[in-house]
């Protein structure tokens, strides 16, 4: 499976206190990219939703930067994958056994990614 997403919010900008009593709850960035994402999975399948990836799973996720600021790529994946779980692309973002992370090096604004999906030889 393959899918081109919007750039995702930060890490640090995934979620928030604010108007929770005790806790934390999802920002409003992480909820309009969740929304987005589940936009995006229903599009690439003609507005249906497919049954779930079954099994390990191989993820690379390659980034396209918004503009030329210094960015960690490990601040991004949370929000990309509790995305896609939340797209019911898989049942559970644990059966990730293998993750990659590729810079593509490319700037464009608004950024995106594209996350490329693939099971695992042998698994269940």
């Amino acid at each position: 499976m393959k899918f081109s997403l919007p750039f995702p919010p930060s890490v640090n900008h995934y979620w928030t206190t604010r108007g929770t009593r005790h806790g934390k709850r999802l920002s409003n960035k992480a909820t309009n990219y969740r929304n987005a994402v589940f936009a995006a999975v229903l599009d690439s399948n003609n507005g249906h939703i497919a049954t779930p990836a079954s099994g390990s799973l191989h993820v690379t996720i390659y980034y396209t930067w918004p503009d030329r600021r210094k960015r960690d790529l490990d601040n991004y994946p949370k929000g990309i994958l509790d995305s896609l779980t939340h797209a019911r692309v898989w049942v559970d973002d644990s059966q990730i056994k293998d993750l990659r992370l590729v810079c593509s090096g490319k700037f464009a604004a608004p950024g995106g990614v594209v996350v490329l999906i693939e099971p695992i030889k042998g698994s269940l």
